[in-house]
């Protein structure tokens, strides 16, 4: 067994052990009268689930990596898990008031309630992980974003881009959830010029080509466009890009195509991704993403990037891109307005949702999207989502991007819409 297996397998382990120790240790001295009670009997039963969900889960994902049971084994450990981490957060709220109750003098009716109030916010802390668990088995939402740009040409003004990642078909997520995405967009009215696909889209590549020909059905003008993502280098990078093929879809890594719709163009590029680490060696990013650029005509003002790691946008707004997709973070899975509930601890990493970035090319965009699956079933606040992107011409003076070197618009493919 491998370091990295090893180190899989242990540090779970240790977080979620360390947590719910923490969350024990918390609950005994805030209530020691229910702790003696009924609460120890209750901790103690949790925490054995989550043990045995775990150990089930290492042992079916080596087994049967996509059966239900394993799935079962993954749903009950990060509901266990999340709720831990939600009472040991939780604590700084009612902790002190626990123990003010506990060791102060108070009015007997004054006392009962508030250690009522004080009561219910773990209570509703340890209701997290379930709720989780459930809002992440909801149908996807349809996420609509404008990027209003002096990039975009009259006559892309109003196409539209769906975007779908992060789907990780396999254990949680089926060929159903591309069906809810065509349904969710078909309600909308609204049918999509172009259909990309930010990478992680599958785990079980035996789901992959269900899930795209459902997606035949919104009929895109442009056609369909995939990039990488480090799930599908895990998997096989070789038979995603022939799964791809085979359906119709076009696979670009380094490279982009030249769009024509209503007598303006549009460049669509998709990077590579480093699959290991955070965002791999510091100039990988930015190496695939110039490359992914290098080949868009001078006069082609609107550019348009997939690149499945946020973090790619900081190059891509240096050279003037008007609008990056990505995907990868999950949003963290927690959301609050809009925003990741770990974006103050990580501004850098772009976590979710529409960003911009100003440079002497121009204002470049970016949308980080939350994905149409996730690591665990679970997702508070931050449910699965497609993305509907609409182009706009901001009216002013057409910019151009920047140059880059060694560019041939003869080598670059067009497709007409």
């Amino acid at each position: 067994m491998s370091a990295i297996a090893i180190a899989r397998t242990l540090i779970p382990v240790v977080i979620i052990t360390v947590t719910m120790g923490l969350a024990t240790t918390l609950l005994r001295h805030g209530f020691p009268g229910a702790w003696q009670r009924w609460l120890r009997k209750a901790v103690k039963v949790t925490a054995i689930a989550a043990i045995v969900g775990f150990v089930a889960w290492e042992v079916l994902r080596l087994l049967r990596p996509h059966s239900p049971e394993a799935g079962l084994a993954m749903t009950l450990t990060s509901m266990v898990f999340a709720s831990a981490i939600a009472l040991a957060v939780s604590a700084f709220a009612w902790g002190p008031a626990a123990l003010v109750t506990r060791t102060r003098p108070v009015d007997p009716g004054r006392r009962a309630f508030l250690r009522g109030v004080t009561g219910a916010v773990p209570v509703a802390a340890a209701s997290t992980g379930p709720v989780g668990a459930i809002a992440a088995s909801i149908r996807p939402v349809l996420t609509t974003v404008e990027v209003k740009s002096a990039s975009v040409p009259p006559g892309l003004d109003g196409l539209t881009i769906l975007q779908l990642t992060d789907c990780h078909l396999g254990v949680f997520i089926h060929e159903e959830q591309f069906q809810a995405v065509v349904d969710v967009v078909l309600e909308s009215g609204v049918r999509p010029d172009v259909i990309v696909l930010t990478g992680d889209i599958a785990d079980d590549f035996d789901q992959l080509p269900g899930a795209l020909r459902r997606l035949q059905a919104l009929k895109p003008t442009l056609g369909t466009f995939a990039s990488i993502g480090n799930h599908e280098i895990y998997r096989g990078r070789k038979r995603a890009e022939d799964i791809y093929a085979e359906e119709g879809v076009e696979f670009l890594c380094d490279r982009g195509v030249l769009l024509e719709h209503r007598g303006a163009q549009l460049w669509l590029a998709g990077s590579d991704d480093p699959a290991r680490g955070l965002d791999g060696p510091a100039t990988f990013l930015d190496r695939s993403v110039r490359e992914a650029m290098r080949l868009c005509p001078d006069d082609v003002s609107c550019r348009v990037l997939l690149a499945h790691r946020p973090r790619s946008f900081e190059t891509a707004a240096r050279l003037g891109t008007t609008l990056t997709l990505s995907g990868h973070t999950h949003g963290a899975q927690m959301a609050f307005f809009g925003r990741s509930l770990l974006e103050p601890l990580f501004p850098e990493s772009l976590l979710l949702g529409h960003y911009r970035r100003d440079s002497a090319a121009g204002t470049s965009h970016l949308y980080t999207s939350a994905g149409l699956g996730h690591w665990m079933p679970f997702r508070l606040n931050c449910p699965c989502e497609a993305v509907l992107v609409t182009l706009r011409t901001s009216g002013g003076p057409l910019l151009q991007a920047s140059k880059l070197k060694n560019t041939d618009p003869r080598d670059a493919p067009v497709l007409n819409g």
